[in-house]
């Protein structure tokens, strides 16, 4: 939560982690992180309808608001590559995200990839109309969803969110 913010009693219950354990698996996972702008427009239920027709479990959720440097922690390593970089961090931090640990059989980073289609919102209209990028995408900053890139990454992103970022003090 951001510095400042109070939950009430009765959505205290909610994310009371003694009541309701994390679900976080961090094996054989990736990361699907839907940006601030789709709940701002209420598209979450598609993306969950989406990971779980294409055969991903949905194996833990979190709603966070990522703090700017938390932002640019995770997406590290797109710092100098992509030039809309600070556009980026900027979407991410903006308001709350949700993060998504999605698992499957071996291959769910390509999956999971596939399902959310091309980086870029244009291409992924072009060459996959029905991703959740094309769908969703307002531009290649604010594209929907960040998508867990590379097998290696899956965990440590995972880990990064679910485990570093919520037993932050």
């Amino acid at each position: 939560m951001p510095p400042g913010s109070v939950r009430t009693d009765q959505t205290q219950m909610y994310f009371n982690k003694g009541r309701y354990p994390p679900t976080a698996a961090f094996d054989n996972c990736a990361l699907c992180m839907i940006r601030p702008h789709v709940i701002k427009d209420g598209g979450t239920g598609h993306v969950f309808v989406t990971l779980m027709e294409a055969g991903l479990e949905v194996s833990a959720i979190e709603m966070l608001q990522l703090q700017r440097a938390e932002a640019m922690e995770l997406m590290e390593v797109y710092k100098g590559v992509l030039p809309y970089y600070s556009d980026l961090i900027d979407g991410m931090s903006v308001g709350p995200a949700i993060a998504v640990e999605v698992r499957g059989p071996p291959g769910v980073v390509e999956k999971l990839r596939e399902v959310c289609g091309p980086h870029d919102v244009d291409m992924a209209k072009y060459l996959r109309p029905a991703s959740l990028r094309a769908r969703l995408g307002k531009d290649n900053a604010n594209n929907g969803v960040h998508a867990t890139d590379l097998d290696e990454d899956g965990e440590r992103e995972v880990s990064y969110v679910f485990d570093t970022l919520m037993n932050k003090s």
